[in-house]
Parts: C-alpha cells; structure tokens; sequence
C-alpha cells in the first residue's frame, strides 16, 4: 500500500487537475456529454494507475495521455 503522504499529493493533484483535464477532453470530442463519460473513464483507470504516478512529473500531461487513449 502507498503511504499516506502519497495518496494525499495523488488526491489533491487529482481534484486540482479535473477542470482542465476536462477542458483538454472536450477540445477532441464535438459534445460535453462525451467529454464528461471519458473524464469518468480516465479516471478511474488514473486510480488503478495510482502507483505508476511518479511523483514530482506532470500530473495533468500524464492524465491528459490516459484520456486520449479513451
């Protein structure tokens, strides 16, 4: 298991980062409802990827790169 002080930095840049890993969504497809079904699908596979998040890298480009596979 992660220690807590990981999990605590995953969070926070995890909510941080949700407008504008949104927005970045919604640039590739044509209608928000897309964009809000693959935001969900992104991030529940960011949490499943929780331990290969290295810490100290770009959260959102990594993010960002999850949601363009979905």
């Amino acid at each position: 298991p992660a220690p807590a002080e990981q999990v605590t930095e995953f969070v926070q840049l995890f909510t941080q980062h949700q407008r504008r890993l949104f927005l970045h969504i919604l640039a590739q497809v044509p209608h928000p409802v897309d964009a809000e079904e693959i935001l969900q699908e992104t991030n529940v596979i960011a949490w499943s990827k929780f331990g290969k998040f290295q810490r100290g890298t770009n959260f959102l480009a990594w993010a960002a790169q999850i949601a363009t596979f979905e």
